[in-house]
């Protein structure tokens, strides 16, 4: 393979993004998929695509392991205003007189303010009026004396209504009305700065899967309790807000913290307006392993098999169902296009057969160079099986089930392995029995009837299955394919391949 080309085409959904994002109800996003699917990668390509449309502010949480809420809160005001800052600054035009009330306040309460007594009193005010009232003013008048003098002492001339500076003071850090002299530096920016250019302003949290558990909750707890709860307009006036995650890897770390009984629905609902967009580019990876498929080179077997649809249906289906997964990766099938088929003796009498002429072992031996090797293969399938209740459905962007194999696949897939499935050490068979002759089959641990033919061509030997079905109901149906993998390749074991 002269070039390693990743990059997947993600047309489609990028226009379903686009659609589920200007939903005019649709201020709160939760982009969801798979750690290591390529959310990011995709995100980063909405952004470029449709730059002329929005600001997009992306932020990366996994550093806010601090100790409480509201520093984490104060980060990611700084996240925010540095994104805004860098990324947008000849949009934003600012002037010097733009800073100066902001740094002048920030400033202020950095060096000098002690917020305890003003805090007190605050909380004095919460059910009383009188003389914790009268107790407030005063600590505002002499903390507005000193801020006075302060701005002086920092060679600050202007200085604009007092009344934005007691405003910062009354609402505490941290707190959902929480709005200093930073957040009204943000919020003029993204609303009088950016809007008024006729473009809308998307916050992205993205790496939430990278983040410790209690880091996510307490993150998603912080941005829930600074949305409006009663309006749902998003803090700081941005238009659209985008989480980035996995849905299903936090409903699990939901239950494990919380418990089974705790409704997860409840809770994460409040993170998206309609519905969860469901990243899922499965069809576009189908393509993209088909290519690579096309360029592989098998040697030690019938070449004609390799060019058949059999092989490339078949080792497509097997590679998608190790993708889903996540026991392979997209790379890995890239980097492997030359395998070499070694040969073994099947069953120990005169009948004697070369393992490089079954169709099937040829299959099942190039999948096991992608992981490493039969033992490795035979574990990942038994997990799989052991673990998955014959889930062969995806995703859609609305979170609907979308087949991963289609019938086609599966009857490729089962035709090619049912040689494995009815063939046992134990029994003797001879090269007759691959005479083409259609046979019914019962094999009561599937509780299924298999309509099969054993089929010899001038090199290979290989299996068809024409129909599957439970004879008491004249009913088509197919086995578990997780299962059904596993089974022949626990039939290989017994012939003492690995």
């Amino acid at each position: 393979m002269d070039s390693l080309d990743l990059k997947i085409s993600n047309d489609n959904i990028l226009k379903q993004f686009k659609d589920h994002l200007e939903e005019h109800t649709n201020e709160r996003i939760l982009l969801s998929g798979p750690f290591g699917s390529g959310k990011s990668t995709f995100i980063n390509e909405f952004e470029e695509f449709n730059n002329e449309e929005y600001y997009f502010i992306k932020l990366y949480p996994v550093n806010y392991s601090v100790s409480s809420n509201e520093d984490i809160f104060e980060l990611i005001k700084f996240d925010i205003l540095f994104e805004l800052l860098s990324k947008y600054t000849a949009e934003i035009k600012l002037e010097k007189e733009d800073f100066t009330f902001w740094l002048r306040s920030w400033m202020y309460i950095t060096n000098r303010m002690d917020l305890f007594p003003i805090f007190h009193s605050l909380l004095s005010l919460h059910d009383k009026i009188g003389k914790p009232a009268a107790e407030f003013l005063k600590i505002m008048k002499e903390t507005v004396s000193d801020f006075k003098s302060y701005s002086e002492e920092v060679k600050i001339d202007e200085l604009q209504d007092i009344s934005d500076f007691m405003d910062q003071i009354i609402d505490q850090k941290g707190s959902p009305f929480e709005m200093d002299s930073t957040s009204k530096f943000i919020y003029d920016i993204i609303n009088n700065r950016l809007k008024a250019r006729s473009k809308k302003v998307v916050l992205i949290i993205d790496d939430l899967d990278r983040l410790d558990p209690d880091h996510i909750f307490r993150l998603f707890n912080i941005f829930s309790a600074h949305t409006n709860s009663i309006t749902g307009e998003n803090k700081f006036g941005f238009d659209k807000v985008v989480f980035i995650c996995d849905i299903e890897n936090i409903r699990k770390i939901y239950k494990h913290k919380y418990g089974s009984g705790v409704d997860f629905e409840g809770y994460i609902d409040k993170f998206y307006s309609s519905t969860p967009f469901t990243f899922n580019n499965f069809n576009s990876i189908s393509d993209k392993i088909y290519n690579y498929i096309e360029q592989i080179e098998v040697s030690g077997c019938d070449p004609e098999y390799i060019k058949s649809d059999w092989f490339r249906i078949s080792i497509k289906s097997l590679l998608k169902i190790l993708l889903l997964h996540k026991k392979i990766s997209l790379r890995e099938i890239a980097c492997k296009n030359r395998f070499f088929i070694e040969k073994h003796t099947f069953f120990p009498h005169p009948n004697n057969f070369i393992s490089n002429q079954f169709e099937a072992f040829v299959l099942l031996s190039v999948v096991k160079d992608y992981v490493n090797g039969w033992n490795n293969l035979f574990e990942i399938f038994k997990e799989i099986k052991e673990n998955n209740d014959h889930i062969l459905y995806t995703k859609n962007h609305l979170g609907e089930n979308r087949l991963l194999l289609t019938d086609l696949d599966l009857n490729y897939l089962i035709g090619s392995l049912f040689v494995f499935i009815i063939l046992n050490p134990e029994k003797e068979i001879s090269r007759s029995d691959f005479d083409s002759e259609y046979k019914n089959l019962y094999i009561k641990e599937y509780n299924l009837t298999f309509r099969y033919s054993l089929i010899r061509s001038n090199y290979s030997l290989s299996s068809y299955v024409y129909r599957i079905f439970k004879a008491d109901l004249n009913r088509d149906e197919n086995p578990n394919i997780y299962d059904f993998i596993f089974k022949a390749l626990e039939n290989l074991k017994k012939f003492d391949f690995y």
